[in-house]
């Protein structure tokens, strides 16, 4: 395929590599109209742009409602325990080429490079860089890295590797869950409180509220037979002390087809507010952890890519991640995550299922570890991560939540309660069976006291406590700060007014939908979140 680059784009790319940020230096060669970066211009440098006038894009509103077992067969009338609603963007275009993602590896900085790590049955190894020209191999990469990464390149807008494939007619569908990403009638974005109301008649409405302009009911949809696209019974795992649902008896899960008000506009790429909105403000929720989802609803979190697996994992909804949002006050950090299927889900004394809120405590890599690969299950975080918020479900039933920390020591500075940050490891023994001086230990704290954990170890700590969904798909996460230890100055590892890094990771065997490996996916990590209502803006990193 022949690409347009720009004349001198080789010697002056690979000149000004070890100047600064080579992420935003690649991005700088792709100037739009306005001289600032473009991603459009990229696209259109890559030959995957959309031809002229080819674009078109159908909008869906979908609710999804849980209803108790016994009101299932009566939508007309009964209240839903559980209420969601999501917009389903497809857009269709033309292009000579399209753009599929390369999910084997991650791409971080060093030393000035932007360097490429291949994700393995092993261990994440580095296999390239990247260049002008895509990825390019080191030395010795072998036949097999040669084959995987053929072609392979990286979008410095986004983040991503990907590769190219003949186009033509390309159709990619887009799930936008609330709060749905709005922009007013003059282009600017729009901030509020969104909610979900049950209005006179049995109508359901989703309502924006916006300081200083009435509520504007966006869309709305009438439960009944005739509007259902699909039922499904609930999600009904086996819970216990740390794990709660809002409805632990039966129930239906089912997706109703909703409609836009005048007041939504859908018919570009974005959902448009049809009024001009004054600047807005999104209220810090105040979170419960019962199982009601509604607190979530009004804060915007990020997305993660749906289907996104490496060569070697099967594919497994229950740890496809979709959505990853995170809030603090003075004593807790909670934690938000959607998956495609079912937090939790296993079948079978072997098969089980691991989820991980990665911190990377002192925002610096080369303290803990990366979660990368270790033991058939990890997809690989760019953070270096400290100490981690954890639960485990095996067999139908919630086990435990419990913490992990990754730095200077062992069980006895974790019982003591006192740590030191520094480079570590996941393993408790070296490749010769030795135990390491320092490695990630796995604890609990039941009444007062710590206690070291283990796979399949029955005991939740006291100070981690979760909530599932009536469906599953949804997942709320709240850990007390000063479980994650203390330094041996007395200072908790985790204050609040501090800034940190962090990601979600889930793994699971698999075997409740019959497959033969793990399945496993990770969040692009929020870098610079700040704890204790002190939010701070993102910084532009590389993406998983």
């Amino acid at each position: 395929m022949q690409r347009l680059l720009r004349a001198g784009l080789a010697t002056c790319l690979l000149a000004s590599l070890a100047l600064g940020d080579p992420n935003v230096t690649l991005r700088e060669r792709y100037p739009g109209p306005d001289g600032r970066p473009s991603h459009a211009a990229y696209l259109q440098a890559e030959g995957v742009a959309p031809a002229p006038d080819s674009e078109r894009y159908e909008w869906e509103v979908v609710f999804t409602l849980a209803y108790c077992a016994e009101d299932a067969n009566r939508l007309e009338t009964a209240t839903p325990v559980a209420t969601d609603c999501r917009l389903v963007r497809t857009r269709t275009f033309r292009a000579p080429w399209r753009m599929v993602p390369v999910w084997d590896g991650r791409v971080y900085q060093d030393r000035g490079r932007l360097v490429v790590a291949e994700f393995s049955p092993d261990r994440e190894r580095v296999v390239g860089t990247v260049t002008e020209d895509g990825v390019t191999l080191a030395p010795g990469a072998g036949v097999e890295a040669m084959r995987r990464w053929e072609g392979a390149r990286f979008d410095p807008f986004t983040g991503l590797l990907w590769r190219e494939e003949s186009g033509g007619e390309i159709t990619e569908t887009q799930h936008y869950y609330l709060p749905f990403p709005l922009v007013d009638a003059q282009g600017e974005r729009v901030l509020g409180a969104w909610s979900i109301n049950r209005r006179e008649g049995g109508e359901l409405a989703v309502t924006l509220r916006v300081p200083g302009m009435q509520p504007q009911v966006l869309a709305t949809c009438r439960p009944s037979a005739e509007s259902i696209i699909s039922r499904q019974p609930g999600y009904s795992p086996e819970l216990g002390p740390g794990c709660t649902m809002a409805v632990l008896g039966p129930t239906e899960i089912v997706q109703v087809r909703g409609v836009p008000t005048a007041a939504l506009a859908l018919t570009g790429a974005d959902p448009v507010l049809a009024v001009a909105a004054p600047p807005g403000a999104v209220p810090g929720p105040e979170i419960a952890i019962d199982g009601d989802f509604s607190d979530w609803r009004s804060l915007p979190g990020i997305t993660d890519p749906q289907g996104d697996i490496p060569w070697y994992l099967d594919y497994n909804p229950d740890t496809d991640l979709l959505e990853f949002k995170v809030a603090s006050d003075d004593r807790y950090l909670y934690c938000y995550t959607r998956v495609a299927g079912r937090h939790g889900n296993t079948k079978g004394r072997e098969d089980r299922y691991y989820y991980y809120v990665y911190i990377d405590a002192d925002r610096d890599p080369a303290t803990g570890y990366v979660p990368t690969r270790d033991d058939d299950c990890y997809y690989g975080v760019t953070l270096g991560d400290d100490c981690e918020a954890q639960f485990e479900f095996v067999n139908g039933r919630f086990v435990k939540t419990f913490f992990g920390f990754t730095g200077v020591g062992t069980e006895r500075e974790v019982l003591a309660g006192r740590v030191k940050l520094g480079p570590s490891w996941y393993g408790r023994e070296d490749e010769r069976g030795r135990v390491r001086d320092r490695y990630k230990v796995e604890y609990v704290a039941r009444g007062g006291k710590r206690a070291i954990t283990a796979d399949y170890t029955e005991g939740t700590s006291d100070d981690i406590v979760i909530a599932l969904s009536p469906d599953g798909s949804e997942c709320e996460l709240r850990v007390e700060l000063a479980g994650f230890l203390h330094d041996a100055a007395g200072r908790q590892i985790i204050a609040p007014g501090q800034r940190i890094d962090l990601a979600v990771g889930i793994e699971a065997s698999g075997k409740v939908h019959g497959k033969k490996r793990w399945g496993a996916d990770s969040t692009t990590p929020i870098h610079g979140y700040g704890v204790a209502g002190s939010p701070l803006p993102r910084e532009q990193k590389v993406g998983k």
